[in-house]
């Protein structure tokens, strides 16, 4: 998350002082939007990197995954033309019993497992010529960094992560802004990504209780996997000024 803050607020700056970049004999207009987003697919890995092909391969999927994000975006010199500068959370985990990675691999245990995901994503728009004062049709695409974090608990024994990989990747989207007047507009977004990243993780504790009796927890790092593959359906609300 640190990393991630330490990229968004230089380009927030520059992002916001862009007038003087694309001209400042224009009249500049920014928007900022609360959003929240519905994510289709994901998947897991949880040993990517066995010897095994079959355990490289296994996944737990996500699917139907919800959550929230800030966009600024400046109008350029070009009315059909705008840039953003967004950021996103999401947060998903599932309970069962499972055997903990390295630890005592004959004893199912209650677990919580899943990732934490922020995207900090950086797109162009096109506002399409069919668009109205009221309606507003646009498509677009950029690239942006993405950063994760495993969820991984046994009974109440969490992993740490302690390293993880921020990923770079694309995206394309489509959209329609609808304008209630000159301040206020909602919006709904399509967008298309693919992000996959690296965490690693590890449990700073050597054993956990469970029924009155002590299970070891392995102490080696272990690597996990994610991929984004889903559809993005975005709603939020639109302040312009």
């Amino acid at each position: 998350m640190t990393r991630a803050l330490n990229i968004l607020c230089p380009v927030a700056l520059l992002f916001l002082l862009s007038n003087v970049l694309f001209g400042a004999e224009r009249n500049s207009k920014y928007s900022v939007a609360l959003k929240g987003t519905y994510t289709s697919t994901s998947k897991l890995f949880p040993t990517p990197d066995a010897a095994q092909e079959a355990l490289r391969n296994r996944t737990v999927e996500f699917n139907d995954l919800l959550g929230f994000g800030l966009e600024i975006r400046r109008q350029l010199g070009d009315e059909s033309i705008e840039v953003v500068v967004g950021v996103e959370y999401l947060r998903t985990s599932k309970t069962g019993l499972a055997s903990s990675p390295g630890g005592s691999p004959a004893v199912r245990l209650p677990i919580e497992d899943g990732y934490r995901f922020i995207p900090l994503e950086f797109t162009g728009y096109y506002i399409v010529p069919f668009s109205s004062e009221t309606v507003r049709f646009y498509m677009g695409g950029g690239a942006g960094f993405y950063y994760g974090e495993r969820i991984y608990r046994v009974m109440n024994k969490t992993a740490q992560t302690v390293e993880t990989q921020v990923a770079f990747g694309i995206h394309v989207l489509t959209g329609v802004d609808y304008h209630f007047g000159r301040l206020l507009a909602v919006r709904g977004e399509l967008k298309f990504r693919d992000p996959q990243f690296n965490m690693t993780s590890k449990f700073t504790t050597s054993e956990v209780e469970y029924n009155g009796t002590l299970y070891k927890l392995s102490q080696k790092p272990f690597i996990s996997r994610v991929n984004l593959d889903g559809i993005v359906f975005t709603l939020g609300v639109v302040l312009n000024f």
